[in-house]
Protein backbone atom coordinates (compact mmCIF):
# COMPACT_ATOMS: atom_id res chain seq x y z
CA UNK A 1 0.00 0.00 0.00
CA UNK A 2 1.58 3.10 -1.09
CA UNK A 3 1.55 6.65 1.25
CA UNK A 4 -0.81 7.55 -1.24
CA UNK A 5 -3.22 5.19 -0.57
CA UNK A 6 -2.79 5.20 2.91
CA UNK A 7 -3.78 8.36 3.23
CA UNK A 8 -7.19 7.83 1.18
CA UNK A 9 -7.99 5.32 3.53
CA UNK A 10 -7.29 6.93 6.85
CA UNK A 11 -8.19 10.92 5.98
CA UNK A 12 -11.79 10.12 5.81
CA UNK A 13 -12.04 8.36 8.84
CA UNK A 14 -9.95 11.13 11.52
CA UNK A 15 -12.45 12.33 14.27
CA UNK A 16 -11.19 16.12 13.58
CA UNK A 17 -8.75 18.62 12.19
CA UNK A 18 -6.01 18.34 14.32
CA UNK A 19 -4.09 15.52 12.67
CA UNK A 20 -1.12 15.75 9.94
CA UNK A 21 0.34 13.18 7.83
CA UNK A 22 4.13 12.57 6.98
CA UNK A 23 4.58 9.43 4.01
CA UNK A 24 2.46 6.28 6.18
CA UNK A 25 1.96 8.51 9.37
CA UNK A 26 -0.80 10.29 10.01
CA UNK A 27 -0.35 11.84 13.61
CA UNK A 28 -2.26 13.84 15.80
CA UNK A 29 -1.39 17.83 16.23
CA UNK A 30 -0.06 20.01 17.79
CA UNK A 31 2.84 17.51 18.44
CA UNK A 32 5.10 18.67 21.56
CA UNK A 33 6.89 15.58 22.90
CA UNK A 34 5.31 12.47 21.64
CA UNK A 35 4.25 11.70 17.61
CA UNK A 36 1.08 9.89 18.55
CA UNK A 37 -1.03 8.81 15.64
CA UNK A 38 -0.99 5.36 13.28
CA UNK A 39 1.65 4.05 10.98
CA UNK A 40 1.52 1.78 7.91
CA UNK A 41 4.59 -0.10 7.67
CA UNK A 42 5.88 -2.47 4.70
CA UNK A 43 6.00 -6.05 5.09
CA UNK A 44 8.43 -7.92 3.18
CA UNK A 45 6.38 -10.70 2.23
CA UNK A 46 3.27 -9.47 1.23
CA UNK A 47 1.87 -6.25 -0.60
CA UNK A 48 -0.29 -5.39 2.26
CA UNK A 49 1.20 -2.79 5.18
CA UNK A 50 1.00 -3.13 8.93
CA UNK A 51 -0.55 -0.94 11.12
CA UNK A 52 0.69 0.18 14.18
CA UNK A 53 -0.38 2.47 16.83
CA UNK A 54 2.10 5.54 17.30
CA UNK A 55 3.81 6.48 20.50
CA UNK A 56 6.84 8.11 19.33
CA UNK A 57 9.19 9.68 21.88
CA UNK A 58 11.13 12.75 20.28
CA UNK A 59 12.65 13.66 23.19
CA UNK A 60 15.16 10.95 22.28
CA UNK A 61 17.18 11.32 19.51
CA UNK A 62 16.38 9.88 16.26
CA UNK A 63 16.13 9.84 12.73
CA UNK A 64 13.62 7.48 12.11
CA UNK A 65 10.27 6.22 12.54
CA UNK A 66 10.92 3.63 15.62
CA UNK A 67 8.00 1.25 16.89
CA UNK A 68 9.16 0.55 20.23
CA UNK A 69 6.18 2.07 22.09
CA UNK A 70 3.59 0.76 19.37
CA UNK A 71 1.01 -1.61 19.13
CA UNK A 72 0.52 -3.58 15.76
CA UNK A 73 -3.46 -3.61 15.26
CA UNK A 74 -4.59 -7.01 14.38
CA UNK A 75 -2.27 -8.76 16.20
CA UNK A 76 1.66 -9.99 15.67
CA UNK A 77 1.54 -10.82 11.87
CA UNK A 78 -1.64 -9.54 10.31
CA UNK A 79 -1.22 -7.19 7.53
CA UNK A 80 -3.85 -4.76 5.38
CA UNK A 81 -4.26 -3.98 2.16
CA UNK A 82 -6.64 -1.61 0.68
CA UNK A 83 -8.41 -5.12 -0.27
CA UNK A 84 -9.20 -5.53 2.78
CA UNK A 85 -11.83 -2.17 2.53
CA UNK A 86 -14.43 -1.85 5.04
CA UNK A 87 -12.63 -4.41 7.90
CA UNK A 88 -9.44 -2.06 7.38
CA UNK A 89 -12.07 1.16 7.23
CA UNK A 90 -13.33 -0.19 10.46
CA UNK A 91 -10.36 -0.98 12.40
CA UNK A 92 -9.03 2.04 11.72
CA UNK A 93 -11.35 4.42 12.82
CA UNK A 94 -11.44 2.41 15.89
CA UNK A 95 -8.23 3.29 16.54
CA UNK A 96 -8.20 6.52 16.18
CA UNK A 97 -11.11 7.28 18.34
CA UNK A 98 -8.92 5.06 21.03
CA UNK A 99 -5.61 6.71 20.68
CA UNK A 100 -5.64 9.29 23.04
CA UNK A 101 -3.39 12.07 23.40
CA UNK A 102 0.70 12.99 24.32
CA UNK A 103 0.04 12.78 28.32
CA UNK A 104 -1.82 9.31 28.04
CA UNK A 105 1.77 8.54 26.10
CA UNK A 106 3.84 9.49 28.19
CA UNK A 107 1.92 7.75 30.67
CA UNK A 108 2.26 4.40 28.85
CA UNK A 109 5.80 4.66 28.15
CA UNK A 110 6.56 6.04 32.11
CA UNK A 111 5.09 2.90 33.56
CA UNK A 112 5.80 0.14 31.35
CA UNK A 113 3.87 -3.08 31.21
CA UNK A 114 6.61 -5.11 30.12
CA UNK A 115 10.26 -5.04 30.94
CA UNK A 116 12.16 -3.01 28.83
CA UNK A 117 15.28 -3.29 26.86
CA UNK A 118 18.47 -1.10 28.49
CA UNK A 119 17.67 1.26 26.06
CA UNK A 120 14.47 1.85 26.38
CA UNK A 121 14.84 3.17 29.51
CA UNK A 122 16.35 6.62 28.22
CA UNK A 123 12.28 6.61 27.21
CA UNK A 124 10.81 5.77 30.28
CA UNK A 125 13.41 8.27 32.75
CA UNK A 126 12.12 11.27 30.06
CA UNK A 127 8.86 10.52 30.20
CA UNK A 128 9.23 10.27 33.80
CA UNK A 129 10.90 13.93 33.93
CA UNK A 130 7.94 15.45 31.35
CA UNK A 131 5.14 14.04 34.11
CA UNK A 132 6.96 15.88 37.10
CA UNK A 133 7.99 12.91 38.46
CA UNK A 134 11.70 13.81 39.28
CA UNK A 135 12.60 11.25 41.61
CA UNK A 136 11.54 8.16 39.78
CA UNK A 137 13.05 8.99 36.47
CA UNK A 138 16.68 10.25 38.57
CA UNK A 139 16.32 6.45 40.10
CA UNK A 140 15.46 4.75 36.33
CA UNK A 141 18.62 6.44 35.08
CA UNK A 142 20.77 5.82 38.21
CA UNK A 143 19.49 1.94 37.42
CA UNK A 144 20.22 2.05 33.44
CA UNK A 145 24.04 3.84 34.33
CA UNK A 146 24.63 0.78 36.89
CA UNK A 147 24.27 -1.92 33.97
CA UNK A 148 27.71 -2.64 33.00
CA UNK A 149 26.95 -3.54 29.37
CA UNK A 150 25.25 -0.60 28.91
CA UNK A 151 28.23 1.70 28.66
CA UNK A 152 30.62 -0.23 25.89
CA UNK A 153 27.03 -0.62 23.71
CA UNK A 154 26.10 3.39 23.57
CA UNK A 155 28.34 5.42 24.48
CA UNK A 156 25.81 8.30 23.22
CA UNK A 157 22.52 6.99 25.04
CA UNK A 158 25.12 7.17 28.58
CA UNK A 159 26.51 10.58 28.10
CA UNK A 160 22.65 11.59 27.49
CA UNK A 161 21.60 9.61 30.60
CA UNK A 162 24.49 11.29 32.27
CA UNK A 163 23.60 14.83 31.03
CA UNK A 164 20.06 14.60 32.32
CA UNK A 165 21.31 12.70 35.40
CA UNK A 166 23.21 16.06 36.50
CA UNK A 167 20.80 18.42 35.17
CA UNK A 168 18.21 16.97 37.82
CA UNK A 169 21.11 16.76 40.69
CA UNK A 170 21.81 20.23 40.36
CA UNK A 171 18.72 22.25 38.59
CA UNK A 172 15.29 19.84 38.93
CA UNK A 173 12.83 19.51 36.42
CA UNK A 174 13.18 22.29 34.93
CA UNK A 175 16.43 21.83 33.65
CA UNK A 176 15.85 18.35 32.34
CA UNK A 177 12.83 19.50 30.74
CA UNK A 178 14.80 22.19 28.91
CA UNK A 179 17.17 19.66 27.71
CA UNK A 180 14.31 17.44 26.02
CA UNK A 181 12.28 19.95 24.92
CA UNK A 182 15.62 20.47 22.78
CA UNK A 183 15.91 17.19 21.99
CA UNK A 184 12.73 16.77 20.84
CA UNK A 185 12.82 19.95 18.03
CA UNK A 186 15.60 18.73 17.18
CA UNK A 187 14.22 14.62 16.36
CA UNK A 188 10.89 16.30 14.77
CA UNK A 189 13.06 18.33 12.48
CA UNK A 190 14.82 15.09 11.49
CA UNK A 191 11.34 13.56 11.29
CA UNK A 192 9.47 16.54 9.56
CA UNK A 193 7.18 16.80 12.14
CA UNK A 194 5.96 20.51 12.34
CA UNK A 195 5.80 21.13 16.24
CA UNK A 196 5.28 24.46 18.25
CA UNK A 197 8.66 26.65 18.70
CA UNK A 198 7.80 26.86 22.31
CA UNK A 199 5.72 25.06 25.38
CA UNK A 200 1.88 25.92 25.13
Amino acid sequence: MKATEWKRVVKPLLPDDDWAFRGRAVYRTPVRHVAVGLLAEGSGWSTGVYVHRLRLPLFVPGEDWTLDWSDRLGGGAHTWSTDDGAELSATVARALCEIGDEQDALRHIADPVEKVNWRMLEDVAGSRVLLGQGGRALRTIEDALAEPRGRSWDSDLVDRLEELQQLLREDGLAGAERVLEARAGRTAGALGISRPSSPR
